[in-house]
C-alpha cells in the first residue's frame, strides 16, 4: 500500500491518493478540481484503477464546479451529503480496496454530513480538527456535534493512530491521536462546555468586528 499527499495549488488544501500496488486499485480522498491534471498523471504513471472517490465534506455551494469535475474521473463518489448520483454510506460501512477495506465513520460537526475514513492505522478526517482554519467555512456548522465527533470517536483510537487532515497547518500534514489529544488548541485539556463557550465567544467577536 502507498499513500501520496497532494497539496492543492493556491492554498493549503490537502488531498490523498491511497493505492494498493498489488491489485492496481486506488482511492482519492478529498480531490480538488484544480488538481485534475496532476491526479490523472499520478494515476497513469502507476497504472492505477480508481476504485472510489471519498469526500470527507464538501463546500459545493461556494464551489459549484467541484462535483461535476470529480464525476469526470469515472469512479463512484462517496460523501455524506445527499446528492444525485453519489454513494451515501452508513456509519461503519466498509469500502473494498484491493485486499483490504476502508471503514466509513460519520463525524459531523465541521459540516452537517462530515465523514472520516479509517484505513489500517490511519484516519483521513478532512477539516474535522481545523476548527477555525477552513477557507470556505470559518466556524463549525455545529460545535456540539464537532466536539462529540472528535472526543467520542477520533480521540478513542490508539495513541499512535495517524491523522491526515484536510488542511496543512504550520507546515504539518500528519499528526497522531496522542498529539492532538494532548496539544490541540481547542480540544486538549478542555471540557465540552469550555469548548462551546469558546466557539461562541469567537463568533461573537468576529460579528462585532464586522459591525
Amino acid at each position: 500500500m502507498d499513500v501520496r499527499t497532494i497539496r492543492s495549488l493556491g492554498d493549503d488544501t490537502l488531498s490523498y491518493l491511497v493505492a494498493d500496488v498489488d491489485s492496481g486499485e486506488a482511492v482519492l480522498i478529498d480531490p480538488q478540481a484544480c488538481d485534475m491534471p496532476l491526479i490523472q498523471a499520478m494515476l497513469g504513471e502507476r497504472q492505477l484503477r480508481l476504485r472510489w472517490i471519498l469526500r470527507t465534506h464538501d463546500h459545493d455551494e461556494q464551489r459549484p464546479g467541484e462535483l461535476p469535475a470529480l464525476r469526470r474521473l469515472g469512479a463512484p463518489i462517496v460523501q455524506g451529503r445527499p446528492e444525485a448520483g453519489v454513494h451515501l454510506p452508513t456509519d461503519g460501512d466498509l469500502l473494498a480496496l484491493g485486499g483490504s477495506a476502508i471503514r466509513v465513520w460519520r463525524t459531523p460537526g465541521h459540516t452537517k454530513h462530515c465523514l472520516s475514513y479509517l484505513w489500517r492505522d490511519r484516519v483521513f478526517c478532512g477539516a474535522l480538527l481545523d476548527v477555525d482554519h477552513c477557507p470556505w467555512q470559518r466556524w463549525p456548522a455545529d460545535a456540539a456535534m464537532l466536539w462529540d465527533s472528535v472526543t467520542q470517536k477520533i480521540f478513542t483510537l490508539p495513541d499512535d493512530t495517524l491523522l491526515f487532515p484536510g488542511q496543512a497547518c504550520h507546515s504539518h500534514s500528519v499528526s497522531t491521536v496522542h498529539d492532538q489529544r494532548r496539544w490541540h488548541p481547542f480540544f486538549a485539556q478542555c471540557s465540552r462546555d469550555d469548548f462551546l463557550a469558546r466557539i461562541a465567544a469567537l463568533q461573537d467577536e468576529a460579528q462585532c468586528q464586522q459591525a
